[in-house]
Formats: C-alpha cells, sequence, structure tokens
C-alpha cells in the first residue's frame, strides 16, 4: 500500500507595525498651525517603556496636552534621548500641569480619583489630557476608571488615543513544508 504524505502548512504572523505619532493620529479637528486649542476632551494613554522617546515627544508636539496624570508606580522617564529633566523643562515650557497620581497608592487599582474634582475647579479637565501608563495587567482597567470619572466630572464625553498603537497584523501562509 503506498504511503500518504500530508503536508503541514505553516503560519507565520508577522509583528504589528507601529503606526508613527504624527498629527493625523488625533481626531479631528487638528490644526495645530492655525488653532492653539484641539478637539475638546481627548485622553491621549501612553503607555512606558512600550513607547518610545519619539512618540512620547511626538504626543506633546502634536496634541499640547494641558495636563499629564502619572498613573505609574515608578514615574520614569529614561527612554531613548528622554530623560526626567528633559521631560519636565519640556512640561514647563509648554505650561503643562503634571499630576504623580500613582504616589498616592502603592496599587493604583485603589486611586481615588476624586481628588480630580481639585483639579475640575482649576478648569483643566477639558481639552487634551496625557495619562502615562505602565505595562502592566490591569493598566486598562485602571485608565478605563479614570476615563469614567472624568466624563463625570466634566460632564462630557472624551476621545481616546492609545500610544504606541499598531497597524494590524499581517498573516502569511504561502509557506508549506513537507
Amino acid at each position: 500500500m503506498g504511503e500518504i504524505l500530508q503536508k503541514s502548512a505553516f503560519t507565520l504572523i508577522k509583528s504589528p507595525k507601529r503606526r508613527e505619532v504624527t498629527k493625523d493620529s488625533f481626531p479631528l479637528p487638528y490644526q495645530a498651525e492655525l488653532f492653539s486649542a484641539y478637539a475638546p476632551n481627548l485622553l491621549i494613554l501612553v503607555t512606558f517603556p512600550k513607547a518610545t522617546a519619539e512618540e512620547f515627544m511626538g504626543v506633546l508636539e502634536h496634541t499640547r496636552p494641558g495636563v499629564v496624570i502619572d498613573l505609574r508606580l515608578f514615574p520614569r522617564f529614561d527612554v531613548g534621548s528622554l530623560s526626567r529633566q528633559k521631560v519636565f523643562k519640556e512640561f514647563e515650557t509648554r505650561r503643562i500641569l503634571y499630576f504623580d497620581f500613582a504616589r498616592l497608592s502603592d496599587d493604583p487599582r485603589q486611586l481615588d480619583f476624586s481628588t480630580l474634582n481639585q483639579i475640575a475647579e482649576l478648569r483643566v479637565l477639558s481639552g487634551v489630557i496625557m495619562i502615562l501608563l505602565e505595562d502592566r495587567p490591569y493598566t486598562m482597567d485602571v485608565a478605563k476608571a479614570l476615563h469614567d470619572h472624568l466624563a463625570t466630572v466634566s460632564h462630557a464625553p472624551w476621545d481616546v488615543v492609545q500610544v504606541p498603537s499598531y497597524l494590524p497584523a499581517r498573516v502569511s501562509s504561502d509557506l508549506q513544508f513537507g
């Protein structure tokens, strides 16, 4: 009797390609050259250390956030060419208010965002807000809780953009072994 040979298929899933941070990465209207104010209520979730120095600086350049809320347990900025000193100089130059929320709790999942009500009184809880996050399993839960609180406090919806972001992965099934 003849032997039946089966070819096994091998599917290669290529790594997703990162989307470059440009002004087109963010919802319209974004006319940085013409207007100093952008689309109302945009939350930009920047995850460190996944985000590169170029992506972080691109977000600052293209969106001009008024507030940065840091939810990281270890608020470090030593990514690529960045340093804490350089980043805080950028915040100062761009008049960005920085809030280190993680220092309020050892567990970001237990943060009490009601202190944002005091910030709301400063009328800075609108426009563009950058949220700095760590790459942890619960990160998106914390970001969602903050998003929901901001929507409640500001009485307005918020668009959300994540950095880094990726193009969908391509699948190649042309490789056959056997």
